[in-house]
Parts: structure tokens; C-alpha cells; sequence
């Protein structure tokens, strides 16, 4: 998913997410202008690109907490 102006990710790490708690993972960030992907432990940008890999549910889950933090 793509994150944008607005969004709780922002400035954040992807560890900080805690996307596993929900059964999810970060499989790759990707960010305009860099070649591959991001490390892991850059802070997330507008723009950037995050890579998810779970269930359908985890997906929902972990979409629903980049946006809003949930």
C-alpha cells in the first residue's frame, strides 16, 4: 500500500507498527527514487511504498493501522 499525507505510518519505523502482532509482515518498502528497497529501519515516508505479506484479515488489519493507527 502506498502511504500518504495523513497517515499514522508517517515518520514512523515499520518495527514501531508492530505488524506482527496482528499476523502480518513487512516484506519490502520501496521509496521514488531509491534503488530496491528501503531498510528496514528507515522511517516511513509519504510516498513510499510498503510491502505486506499475511491473510486476508492480517492485511485488512494491518492497512487499517497504517492509515489510522488502529
Amino acid at each position: 500500500m502506498t502511504l500518504g499525507q495523513g497517515h499514522h505510518a508517517l515518520g514512523k519505523r515499520a518495527d514501531e507498527l508492530k505488524l506482527d502482532n496482528l499476523r502480518c509482515s513487512v516484506s519490502a518498502i520501496r521509496r521514488r527514487g531509491a534503488s530496491g528497497s528501503v531498510d528496514m529501519n528507515a522511517l516511513l515516508m509519504e510516498g513510499d511504498v510498503v510491502v505486506l505479506l499475511g491473510t486476508l484479515v492480517a492485511l485488512e488489519a494491518s492497512e487499517k493501522r497504517l492509515l489510522g493507527g488502529r
